[in-house]
């Protein structure tokens, strides 16, 4: 499998600026300032020291460079984020090990819509199988929900969930990767 070969790979600081476009800086400034990635390969101790990522630390990446460039702010990013990581599947996987898993079919896709709540976010993931090509890129969008949606999760009169097609952007990922 593609993110199987993929997945024993170690990536540098220099790599994600060469694949994400992320430089060092801003890089370290998430790093280090919020907490949005943790090296999972080895963390740098030291002077002279370079820290090694995962693939599953570079599609941490490209969702937060995702979502910035789309107009969210650094501390809803680190909650959606955040929300991302702590998502588990009725069968006990995470967004990750879902698209590891299917990346082979070009027409399986996950959308995943974040619906702001008092203590962060709640995910609703959709796992979807196509019979055409769909994927010609994607735009993350706002889209607003029912009535009886609203009141089923939140309290709250004024609703808006974001939803984005995130097996897209782990494809984009692994192309660059391929690329690279």
């Amino acid at each position: 499998m593609i993110a199987d070969n993929l997945n024993n790979k170690q990536f540098t600081a220099k790599d994600i600026k060469n694949i994400l476009g992320i430089d060092r800086n801003k890089l370290f400034y998430w790093i280090k300032t919020y907490r949005m990635v943790k090296p999972e390969i080895e963390e740098a101790s030291g002077t002279g020291k370079t820290s090694k990522y995962s693939l599953k630390n570079l599609f941490e990446l490209s969702i937060i460079k995702e979502l910035l460039s789309s107009g969210f702010d650094i501390k809803t990013t680190t909650e959606i984020k955040n929300s991302l990581d702590d998502y588990k599947d009725s069968n006990g996987l995470n967004i990750y090990e879902l698209l590891r898993e299917n990346i082979e079919s070009k027409y399986f896709g996950i959308t995943v819509a974040f619906y702001p709540t008092k203590g962060g976010y709640l995910i609703e993931l959709e796992k979807f199988e196509i019979e055409a090509d769909p994927f010609d890129g994607y735009t993350p969008q706002e889209t607003e929900i029912s009535q009886d949606e609203i009141e089923s999760k939140s309290n709250k009169s004024v609703y808006t969930k974001i939803e984005f097609e995130i097996s897209e952007l782990f494809r984009d990922l692994v192309e660059r990767i391929k690329k690279y």
